[in-house]
C-alpha cells in the first residue's frame, strides 16, 4: 500500500496525459447537473444511461507556484464515458468562462 507522498507522486506522473474534456450540457426530465456535485452528477447521469459509465479521476484548474516550481491544484472530479469510449463533463462551474484552463485525467 502506498503512502500520501506516493499517492500524490503517482498522479502527477499523469499530468503529461492530461486532456480537455467537452462539456455537454444535459438533463434527465427536470433534474439538471448541479454546480460542484461531479460525483452525484455523473452517479445520476449514469444509472439513468445505460452503457455509460462513470470514470473517476482529477482535473487540473488552476496554476501554482510549489517552491521554486510551477504546478497544479487538483481535484477529484468525475466524468462519464459513453458506449463510444468518449469522455464527456456534465457538471457545470460557477463561472464557465474559466473551463477552457480546466484538464482532465484518469488514475
Amino acid at each position: 500500500m502506498m503512502n500520501r507522498s506516493q499517492y500524490e507522486a503517482a498522479i502527477c506522473q499523469h499530468l503529461p496525459s492530461a486532456r480537455v474534456v467537452e462539456f455537454r450540457k444535459l438533463s434527465v426530465g427536470d433534474w439538471v447537473p448541479i454546480v460542484s456535485e461531479c460525483h452525484k452528477n455523473v452517479d445520476k447521469w449514469v444509472q439513468e444511461n445505460p452503457g455509460h459509465r462513470a470514470v473517476r479521476g482529477w482535473v487540473a484548474y488552476k496554476e501554482c507556484v510549489l517552491g521554486e516550481n510551477l504546478g497544479w491544484e487538483l481535484a477529484a472530479h468525475s466524468v462519464v464515458c459513453d458506449e463510444n469510449g468518449d469522455l464527456f463533463d456534465i457538471t457545470p462551474i460557477q463561472d464557465e468562462r474559466l473551463r477552457h484552463r480546466c484538464t482532465s485525467y484518469r488514475t
